[in-house]
C-alpha cells in the first residue's frame, strides 16, 4: 500500500459534542497553505502526518513546517509505530503532531474527535478537519471526471488503501461555502483541491468511503 493512513480513533480522545471552542485565527480560505508529501523520499507514506499539518499551518500561520520540521516529525512518528513500509494510523499521527507543535513550535494545541455529522458546521466555523478516504475503485474516476466526489465515477469498488486529508469550506463569503478536501500533493496535481457537495457527505460514509469521523485541532 502506498501513502496509507489506517482508519483508527482513540476511545480516550476528548469528543466533540457542540462544545464552545476558541475559533481559528484564520482558515484555509485564507492561506491556502499546503505540502507535497513525497518532497523528500522518507516521507512517501505520510499523508498522516501531512493531513494534519495542513490543518494547523492554515488555522494557525504563524506555525510554518519545514522540510526539516516534517522530517523531525516523522522521526518521532517512526519511534511511535510509523512504518516507511505502509504507513500509519489517522489518531496516532493527529497526537504526534500536536505533540511535536507543543515541543518545538511553542504553541498547545488541544484535538478533538468529530463524527462526520459535524463535519460541515466545524469547517463554516473555520476549523480544518483532519480526516481520510477508503480510495476504492472509481474513486480516482470520480474525483478526476468533474473536480467533485459525487459519485459520477460510477459504483465504488475494492479498497485499495486508506488516505488522510485535511477538510475546509471555501468560498467567497459567509454566505457562500463549499467544502473541498485538500490533499498532500500541492502543485503536483490539478486537483489538490477536490470539491464535495455537502449533501453527499452521507453517501460517502454509507459507501464506506469517507472515513465517519476525524479529528480538529483547537488552542487550549
Amino acid at each position: 500500500m502506498n501513502n496509507n493512513t489506517l482508519y483508527r480513533i482513540d476511545k480516550r480522545d476528548w469528543i466533540y459534542d457542540k462544545q464552545k471552542l476558541k475559533l481559528p485565527k484564520t482558515t484555509y480560505n485564507e492561506q491556502h497553505r499546503a505540502f507535497w508529501q513525497s518532497e523528500a523520499f522518507e516521507l512517501k507514506n505520510s499523508c498522516s502526518i501531512h493531513g494534519c499539518i495542513t490543518a494547523i499551518t492554515n488555522q494557525y500561520p504563524s506555525v510554518t513546517f519545514s522540510l526539516e520540521d516534517r522530517k523531525d516529525i516523522l522521526v518521532m512518528a517512526t519511534e511511535r509505530g510509523f512504518s516507511s513500509e505502509w504507513g500509519w494510523y489517522m489518531a496516532s499521527a493527529v497526537k504526534c503532531v500536536a505533540d511535536y507543535c507543543r515541543i518545538n513550535k511553542g504553541i498547545d494545541l488541544k484535538y478533538y474527535r468529530v463524527n462526520w455529522k459535524h463535519f460541515r458546521k466545524l469547517t463554516k466555523l473555520g476549523f480544518g478537519v483532519v480526516t481520510g478516504f477508503k480510495i476504492r475503485d472509481n474513486f480516482g474516476k470520480d474525483r478526476f471526471d468533474d473536480g467533485e466526489l459525487n459519485g459520477s465515477g460510477g459504483i465504488y469498488g475494492d479498497t485499495k488503501y486508506g488516505h488522510l486529508i485535511s477538510l475546509w469550506s471555501v468560498g467567497l463569503s459567509k454566505w457562500y461555502q463549499r467544502l473541498v478536501y485538500v490533499d498532500n500533493y500541492a502543485n503536483k496535481h490539478r486537483l489538490n483541491e477536490t470539491k464535495i457537495n455537502h449533501r453527499h457527505l452521507a453517501k460517502l460514509v454509507a459507501d464506506d468511503v469517507l472515513f465517519s469521523n476525524g479529528y480538529i485541532y483547537s488552542l487550549k
